[in-house]
């Protein structure tokens, strides 16, 4: 499974050797921590109880893949020789609806404000996942989707410096 927000019931098949096994006659079925990806205290859990003919517990865990986030600069950037990095901002997709990423960190890009004109990437740098009320980074990894700061050269801007003389020096 991958992640959406909404519990996950599989459903096992249930065998005494080769007899199919009946669900709420020969045993009941429960789960546990199945709408979250699994930590190493908390696996999606299926539970087999034998009821009727039947006794004893069997759990199994099952997976709960990490949902995709996509996470893209919000524009290409530029900057002219000299001057300092803009702030670079992102967007995201992809959340399950009514959930709001928490980041920490921010995107970065190897140009400096001394670095020649050109292009540059804007990479993820520290940006990653945080908690934010309902929204647990866990279920979630990003893909990031890279943009690029160009620096454009800087005007020449020479200014002459008057000068005087006298006749003959």
């Amino acid at each position: 499974y991958t992640y959406d927000g909404t519990a996950k019931t599989p459903i096992p098949t249930v065998k005494d050797v080769t007899t199919l096994l009946v669900k709420d006659t020969d045993y009941t079925v429960s789960y546990q921590h199945n709408i979250n990806v699994g930590t190493s205290t908390e696996k999606p859990t299926v539970i087999i109880t034998g009821q009727g003919n039947y006794t004893g517990t069997k759990s199994v865990n099952f997976t709960i893949n990490p949902r995709t986030l996509n996470v893209k600069p919000k524009d290409n950037q530029s900057k002219i020789y000299g001057e300092a990095d803009p702030t670079f901002t992102y967007e995201y997709s992809n959340q399950v609806s009514g959930q709001t990423p928490g980041f920490n960190g921010g995107l970065t890009t190897n140009a400096t404000n001394t670095s020649d004109a050109g292009s540059y990437d804007i990479t993820q740098g520290t940006l990653s996942l945080k908690d934010n009320g309902l929204f647990k980074a866990n279920n979630y990894t990003i893909s990031y989707t890279k943009a690029s700061l160009t620096i454009t050269k800087r005007a020449l801007n020479v200014v002459a410096d008057a000068k005087s003389k006298t006749y003959g020096d």
